[in-house]
């Protein structure tokens, strides 16, 4: 359908979205054993925050936000690691 576009500004544009869009999706995915996160909640509150101008709770959740992926991935190769040896 994006073949038929015919305008390369338009083309460019939507294909960055797509692929931006995919970049997002394999990223959402949970990692090792983090099944029971609320994504759709974390970025809930933390806009809930920004609204209320609330910028010690959107600053905290955030951070909290970035460093969960790492943690959980953490968690895995510990694990991994006390089952090896």
């Amino acid at each position: 359908m994006l073949d038929g576009c015919g305008n390369d500004r338009l083309l460019s544009v939507a294909l960055s979205l797509r692929d931006a869009a995919t970049l997002y999706r394999r990223r959402s995915v949970p990692v090792g054993h983090d099944y029971d996160r609320d994504v759709a909640g974390e970025h809930r509150a933390r806009a809930d925050a920004v609204v209320a101008r609330d910028a010690a709770t959107a600053s905290r959740t955030l951070a909290e936000h970035i460093d969960r992926t790492p943690a959980s991935l953490r968690a895995v190769v510990q694990n991994v690691s006390e089952h090896a040896g």
